[in-house]
């Protein structure tokens, strides 16, 4: 006989997100004018692919908030239970808040944090601020070097030098952007302990 302690998984994947972000490069290589955009639509994905929202986030590395509703319409199921917030693949640090509350902050993967003090009946709000490496910044302005003169061209001077020292910056080089942003997929994941009995064939004393 076998005392079972294994925890039974109940996984919610959440969608619907919505993104915000504000910067003063959406859409460019170059600094400009800063201006806020929300995207409603597929706001998961891997800010560094032109694919990802027609490539407008590709040398953003402002911080990005999203936003979605994970919805209880019985808050008792929850009770005793641990409910984890798993954000999936995510680069590079996570901001959590859950209905405004500061729920924790994940720097390094795993990226999933106990939010079952944070949750009521109804509707929750989740929000996820994640802030990606500066490299593909870079990458851009040294993109803006090679393709601007005169007294522009100066403004991103310093990011030419930067790329010619490491190649790891890479300002004209396509392969040294670092992936950004969250890629999910999101899930919460309640976890309900059940204790069973597993009966062996053999007696408590292994006869």
């Amino acid at each position: 006989m076998i005392l079972d302690t294994r925890p039974l998984k109940q996984v919610t994947t959440l969608d619907n997100f919505t993104l915000i972000v504000t910067a003063d490069n959406i859409g460019s290589y170059k600094k400009g004018a800063e201006k806020t955009k929300l995207y409603t639509k597929n706001a998961l994905g891997n800010w560094k692919l032109d694919t990802f929202q027609g490539g407008e986030l590709k040398h953003v590395n402002a911080p990005g908030i999203y936003e979605t509703i994970l919805s209880i319409n019985d808050i008792s199921k929850y009770k005793g239970k641990p409910c984890f917030l798993d954000l999936g693949e995510v680069h590079t640090v996570a901001e959590v808040k859950v209905n405004g509350k500061q729920a924790g902050t994940l720097m390094y993967s795993p990226y999933k944090l106990d939010i079952s003090g944070y949750l009521k009946q109804g509707e929750n709000i989740i929000e996820i601020k994640v802030t990606s490496r500066i490299m593909n910044r870079y990458i851009g302005f040294g993109l803006a070097y090679k393709n601007t003169t005169g007294a522009e061209q100066k403004t991103y001077q310093y990011y030419k030098e930067v790329s010619e020292v490491s190649t790891g910056w890479g300002g004209n080089s396509s392969s040294n952007y670092v992936d950004a942003g969250l890629l999910g997929p999101v899930c919460s994941i309640i976890l309900k302990f059940i204790i069973s009995l597993i009966f062996t064939g053999k007696n408590l004393y292994g006869l």
